[in-house]
């Protein structure tokens, strides 16, 4: 990369930054008016629930802006899916490592019961499940809910969009083993979802069934495919290689699978 570049990206990300810290200093004031005697907002709030540990670090090529050979985080497309200033914006709990996306309040204390009115208020809920004790408190509840598991669309990212950024704190596990885990705890006759497995190149987003606990609709991600040609002095190579991405369109189609 272009010194030049390398500078452009570089205010690129401040930019983001300070645009995060404003979207969840409106958030904190939006969620307080929202508790505050039961007030009734004038926007749509979308509730993005994610183990910590995998925020920021879901990621794959950026063909939104035409950069293949550089990787955008599902927060970012999904921010850029949703977010539109005093009308809707996709918001989050908890202080994961994603440095952008949607907007963030963190609970210090008393999360199970300050989570509830966001449950109830979001106009769809996007889950990237998990296995920690908190991840399967938000599934359960979801669960238990007829009219929160019909609003709530699962993510199955593939597990080779695991790209966590450089100098960012790491899994104690793979992804491959993420998801068994995953898919196990939510087996559990507790919370009797049974979300498919994640596959290496394939992504998934699904709805699930009330009554059976299985899947109700899905919705792969996209694929691309590109191809290189490796020269040496006699003759040339075409290699190709198959990655799963996302697009704002097919994040949005993914998220109208939870709103009927």
């Amino acid at each position: 990369m272009g010194l030049f570049r390398m500078i452009g990206r570089v205010s690129e990300a401040r930019a983001k930054q300070h645009q995060h810290k404003l979207k969840s200093q409106q958030f904190a004031a939006d969620y307080q008016q929202l508790t505050d005697g039961g007030a009734e907002l004038a926007k749509d709030l979308y509730l993005f629930l994610r183990p910590l540990s995998l925020g920021g670090a879901v990621r794959f090529p950026n063909l939104m802006d035409q950069r293949p050979t550089e990787l955008v985080s599902f927060e970012d497309v999904l921010t850029r899916a949703l977010d539109v200033d005093g009308r809707r914006g996709a918001v989050c709990v908890g202080e994961g490592g994603e440095k952008w996306g949607a907007a963030r309040i963190h609970f210090e204390a008393d999360w199970e019961e300050k989570i509830v009115p966001l449950f109830q208020r979001a106009a769809a809920i996007i889950s990237i499940p998990g296995h920690t004790a908190n991840c399967l408190k938000e599934s359960y509840v979801i669960r238990k809910r007829p009219e929160l598991l019909a609003k709530t669309v699962f993510i199955i990212p593939p597990i080779g969009s695991y790209q966590p950024p450089l100098f960012s704190e790491r899994m104690d596990s793979d992804m491959a083993e993420f998801s068994a885990k995953v898919v196990a705890a939510h087996h559990d006759s507790r919370i009797g979802l049974y979300l498919p497995r994640a596959e290496p190149n394939a992504g998934v987003f699904v709805t699930m069934d009330y009554a059976s606990g299985r899947v109700r609709q899905q919705l792969p991600w996209q694929i691309y495919q590109r191809t290189e040609i490796n020269r040496s002095r006699f003759a040339g190579t075409r290699q190709t290689t198959t990655t799963a991405y996302l697009g704002i369109d097919r994040l949005r189609a993914a998220i109208r699978m939870a709103q009927g």
